[in-house]
């Protein structure tokens, strides 16, 4: 009996107990963004951006030959100023130059009948009643039949004439002979690359522009400088292209440069100069992320659309944004437009 009593109060004990335990409440986390800004900065009083391009002649031409043939003359060796239309390179074929001669000889032969032919109609005619109308009929179509024959003659020689032409290849403009290939007495295929000539009269220098870049430059809003080493000389703006490449994205823009004052195939650093705009603030390139950025208010971020005016040593030059906002460089964890945010640190 005892025992029972003591194992009752036992089991009413722990019942007590048990009921008057409470569980702790599980720990609160702050899910809110935290963020780190930069403030928008002014954009400088003028824009600067370095392209990397290569010094190349204004004019420059590689030539082939028209007509398969073996060297006869290197008629210009590299280095050599050539006047347009020079040759550079002189090939013969051997059959060309026969075939030039054999329609030489068959012009003289046409020459021959035809001047027989002649006589023989003023004969006819001389002789007047003399003669029989077949007779006449007769010297009038031997007359015509030897100026057929001498027409062809004459067609066959220019032909060939052409023909043996087209083994020279000839300077396109004034210029230098940048390079030389083939060797005498080598065979040479018809359309195969076998000298270069250039004009380093001035230079040629290819750039890529952005679009807004390539709106203020037509308009002769942009400077542009070119410098190879110690050497800074001005370029001008030669022609953009139609459109932006669709691999790059940026516009093909050429520029000129009076004068060699660089070897040519140099590499040369561009430095494009623009004006300020007066509706744009300075930003870093991480802060700008698929056209847009995150806008901070001092409590929530807000998504905004902006243009990339031009690129700068110091960053980004954007516009949609204002002189003293406060931008998201970078953010803890996902953005969502209007949601709350705290600041990781001061700007």
């Amino acid at each position: 009996m005892q025992s029972r009593r003591r194992a009752f109060g036992l089991a009413v004990a722990t019942f007590l107990l048990g009921g008057c335990v409470v569980e702790a409440p599980p720990p609160v986390f702050d899910t809110t963004p935290r963020v780190q800004v930069v403030v928008v900065a002014p954009a400088p009083a003028a824009l600067e951006r370095t392209l990397l391009s290569t010094a190349e002649p204004a004019r420059d031409a590689v030539l082939s030959p028209m007509r398969p043939g073996r060297v006869v003359r290197r008629a210009a060796p590299p280095g050599e100023w050539v006047k347009a239309g020079a040759p550079v390179l002189v090939l013969d074929s051997g059959e060309a130059t026969a075939n030039l001669a054999l329609a030489e000889a068959a012009v003289l032969e046409a020459d021959a009948v035809l001047g027989e032919a002649e006589r023989q109609q003023a004969r006819s005619e001389a002789m007047g009643d003399g003669t029989s109308q077949a007779q006449r009929d007769a010297a009038g179509t031997a007359l015509a039949r030897a100026q057929a024959s001498r027409a062809a003659a004459k067609a066959q020689r220019e032909l060939a004439s052409v023909y043996l032409a087209q083994l020279t290849v000839r300077a396109p403009f004034d210029g230098q002979v940048a390079w030389l290939e083939p060797q005498v007495g080598e065979a040479v295929p018809a359309g195969a690359p076998v000298a270069r000539v250039v004009d380093p009269s001035s230079l040629r220098v290819v750039v890529g522009l952005l679009e807004d870049e390539v709106l203020l430059a037509r308009e002769g809003g942009a400077s542009f400088t070119v410098r190879a080493g110690a050497t800074s000389v001005p370029a001008t703006l030669v022609s953009v292209a139609p459109a932006a490449s669709p691999r790059s994205r940026d516009w093909a823009a050429e520029l000129q440069v009076e004068g060699t004052p660089f070897p040519l195939g140099v590499p040369v650093e561009v430095t494009l100069a623009l004006p300020a705009a007066s509706d744009a603030g300075l930003l870093p390139p991480r802060a700008v992320s698929e056209s847009a950025v995150w806008v901070f208010d001092g409590s929530t971020v807000s998504r905004r659309p902006v243009d990339v005016v031009a690129e700068h040593r110091a960053g980004l030059l954007v516009r949609g944004v204002a002189v003293g906002e406060r931008v998201v460089l970078y953010a803890a964890a996902d953005l969502h437009d209007g949601e709350a945010a705290v600041l990781l640190q001061a700007p």
